[in-house]
C-alpha cells in the first residue's frame, strides 16, 4: 500500500458513484505511468462522448447506461464507470509508474461478466445495513429480477446470517399479490446466502411520493392494498415491524409490493433477534412502543401506526414526527401527540386526518385493532360512506383526556372518590 494514502476499500460495491470513489482514490500518478492500459483509457475517454451521442440506448443496450458524467459506456463488474474510476491517475505528468501499478493490483474489480450462480450481475438499485440488491439477468431464461446478498462484511456474524436466511424463509410462506415474491434461494461460491426476487421496475415510494401528492384517492387506493398486504402477514403470524416508504416497491403497473421482511418476528413465539439502533426500525415511521419497549411484547398495533406514518407521510410529504437525529425523533413519538395531518394540507378531507389520527395514537390499544379495521375505513372513505374512526365512545374520550392530563384526572378521581365515600358516611348516620 502506498504510503500516506487512505486504503481503497476491498469491495467497490460499497460505494455506488464512480466519480466519488475516483477522487477518494487521490492517485497522483499519471499517463504515461500506465503504459499501453492508460493510453488505451486516454484514448477511451477522448471517444466515449461521440460514441454515447450517435448510439441510441436500444443499441447500446439496456444494461450498459452511459456514464452521466463522461459518456463512457465503459462499465466495471459493479456498475462503476471505468473511465471516471482511474481518470485521476491519467490527469497530471509523472514517472512514478510503480504506484499506478500498485493501485491497479491493489483494487479488486469484478469482471464485466461477473455472475452470482445462475444470475448475471447488471447494477446495484439497493443497500441496507445487511445487505445489497442488485438487478440481475437470470441467464438461462432472460428475467430481471432483484438479487439480494449478504455483505461479505457480515461473513463471520451468525445472527446476521441467521436474520438473511429467515427473512427468505418468511417471504416464501407469504403469498399475497402486493407481497414482493421471492423465486430462488442459493449461496455463492464463498457460501455466503442470496435471494433472488421480482424486480420492481417502478422503484419505491420513497423516490415517487411526490408523484401522489395531489391525488388523495390514488394514495388511499394504494395503501388499502399495502395494509391488506399486511393483515395477510399478520394472519400467518408475521408481524413485519419495518414498514416505510423505501420498503414499499411498485412495478411496472404502479401496483405496490410490501418487501423487506428483514426485520419480521413472529408473532405467536417470544424469540427475537438482536436489538440495536440499526436493527429495530426506522424512526418516525415506527410505533413508539417499538422504539422504547421489548420486542416480545409488540402486537399487530406496531404495523397499523407504521401504516399511519406512511399514509402521513404521503399526504403531508413528510413524516408524522422529524427531528435533527434519530434520537430526537424516538423522544418526540413517544412522548408527544402526533401532528394533525391538516395542520401541513388544509385542502385534506376531515376524514382522512381522523383515520390518520387513529392509525398514530401513542396508546396501541387506542389505534384500531387491527389492519383489516384500517383496511374498512379506508374503502369506507374511496365510497365516501361514514368512518368507524368517527364513531367514539364517551369512555374513550375520557380515557384520552385523562392520558393528556394525568395530574388533574387523578386529583379529580380523588375528589370523586372522596365525595362517595362522604355521601356513604352521611347515611349511615
Amino acid at each position: 500500500m502506498i504510503k500516506g494514502r487512505k486504503g481503497i476499500p476491498q469491495d467497490l460495491e460499497r460505494d455506488g458513484d464512480s466519480w466519488r470513489f475516483g477522487r477518494r482514490l487521490a492517485v497522483t500518478c499519471f499517463a504515461n505511468s500506465c503504459g499501453q492500459f492508460a493510453q488505451l483509457l486516454q484514448h477511451s475517454q477522448r471517444s466515449a462522448t461521440n460514441k454515447c451521442n450517435t448510439l441510441k440506448s436500444s443499441q447500446i443496450g439496456l444494461d450498459v447506461v452511459p456514464c452521466e458524467r463522461c459518456g463512457s459506456p465503459a462499465r466495471l463488474g459493479s456498475g462503476f464507470c471505468l473511465n471516471c474510476v482511474l481518470e485521476p491517475g491519467l490527469d497530471f505528468d509523472s514517472e512514478d509508474a510503480a504506484n499506478w501499478d500498485e493501485v491497479l493490483e491493489e483494487v479488486s474489480i469484478r469482471s464485466a461478466e461477473w455472475c452470482i450462480g445462475n444470475y448475471q450481475i447488471l447494477q446495484e438499485i439497493g443497500r441496507g445495513g445487511m445487505g445489497v440488491i442488485y438487478r440481475a439477468r437470470q441467464r438461462n431464461s432472460g428475467r430481471i429480477v432483484a438479487l439480494k446478498r449478504i455483505l461479505s462484511v457480515h461473513t463471520e456474524s451468525r445472527e446476521t446470517l441467521s436474520r438473511f436466511r429467515r427473512e427468505a424463509a418468511i417471504v416464501v410462506a407469504l403469498r399475497h399479490p402486493n407481497i414482493l415474491p421471492i423465486y430462488e434461494l442459493g449461496e455463492t461460491e464463498d457460501g455466503l446466502p442470496f435471494f433472488t426476487m421480482k424486480y420492481a421496475a417502478g422503484g419505491s415510494l420513497l423516490e415517487t411520493a411526490q408523484a401522489f401528492r395531489n391525488d388523495p384517492r390514488r394514495i388511499i387506493r394504494l395503501m388499502a392494498k399495502v395494509s391488506r398486504a399486511v393483515h395477510h402477514a399478520h394472519l400467518q403470524g408475521v408481524l413485519h415491524r419495518d414498514l416505510k416508504p423505501g420498503n414499499i416497491l411498485l412495478d411496472d403497473q404502479g401496483e405496490p409490493l410490501v418487501s423487506d421482511f428483514g426485520l419480521a418476528k413472529s408473532l405467536d413465539t417470544t424469540s427475537d433477534l438482536t436489538r440495536t439502533l440499526t436493527s429495530f426500525g426506522t424512526p418516525g415511521f415506527i410505533a413508539p412502543e417499538q422504539a422504547v419497549g421489548p420486542a416480545k411484547n409488540l402486537t399487530s398495533a406496531a404495523d397499523v401506526y407504521s401504516i399511519g406514518a406512511v399514509l402521513f407521510y404521503l399526504l403531508a410529504g413528510r413524516p408524522p414526527f422529524v427531528g435533527e437525529n434519530a434520537l430526537t425523533v424516538m423522544k418526540e413519538a413517544t412522548e408527544k401527540p402526533a401532528p394533525r395531518l391538516r395542520t401541513f394540507t388544509r385542502a385534506l378531507d376531515r376524514d382522512l386526518e381522523i383515520i390518520c389520527a387513529k392509525c398514530l395514537e401513542r396508546e396501541p390499544q387506542a389505534r384500531y385493532r387491527s389492519v383489516a379495521d384500517l383496511v374498512e375505513d379506508l374503502e369506507c372513505w374511496l365510497e365516501a360512506r361514514r368512518i368507524t374512526a368517527r364513531q367514539v365512545t364517551v369512555a374513550t374520550r375520557v380515557w384520552r383526556w385523562s392520558k393528556r392530563n394525568p395530574m388533574f384526572a387523578g386529583a379529580l378521581a380523588a375528589s370523586i372518590v372522596l365525595g362517595g365515600l362522604n355521601i356513604v358516611a352521611a347515611f349511615k348516620r
